[in-house]
């Protein structure tokens, strides 16, 4: 996630900042998106496990054709139109499965939050390393090239002017 962000720093964007970082990170957090889906999936099972529990409106028709007196499949004269309704009130196993689903879907909403803070809590904590790597990377360049200047200035040896060559023969015959 982060990976994908340096990439486009080092091919010469503008510079980022933890604040983009952390909102890249959790948009582009595939934990992160398993995490909603399975909440998303939890939260619409308890609204199927809740539905025997809401009033529910059946209709329908039979138009037929019979010769003779029609009986429907109860004894009774047949009707053109039916309407059924129904509404679960006293189901215990039911409401049980219910609201075990209900408790389910609010414990995978933690879960996401947790999710989320640890997506943030990691690319927090490797865009400040990478800030450190390159604040000591910096410091290295700095160094280096005091260093280069330091070997590459003229130096003098008992009283003349040495060259490059002559500086680094001083320095063998000082070491031995």
């Amino acid at each position: 996630m982060l990976v994908g962000a340096i990439t486009s720093l080092a091919q010469g964007s503008s510079e980022l900042t933890l604040t983009q970082a952390v909102s890249l990170a959790v948009a582009n957090s595939r934990d992160l998106a398993l995490a909603r889906v399975k909440y998303t999936v939890a939260k619409n099972m308890a609204r199927v496990y809740r539905a025997p529990f809401l009033p529910s409106l059946d209709t329908g028709s039979t138009p037929a054709y019979s010769s003779g007196f029609p009986v429907a499949i109860n004894g009774q004269p047949p009707s053109l139109f039916q309407l059924n309704y129904s509404q679960a009130i006293f189901d215990e196993p039911l409401r049980s499965q219910f609201r075990a689903q209900e408790e389910r879907a609010k414990s995978l909403e933690i879960e996401t939050v947790r999710m989320r803070d640890d997506v943030i809590v990691r690319t927090a904590t490797s865009y400040l390393e990478l800030a450190k790597a390159r604040q000591s990377l910096d410091l290295l360049r700095n160094e280096s090239a005091s260093a280069q200047r330091i070997t590459t200035a003229p130096i003098i040896i008992r009283g003349q002017r040495a060259t490059k060559l002559s500086t680094l023969r001083y320095q063998d015959l000082s070491q031995r």
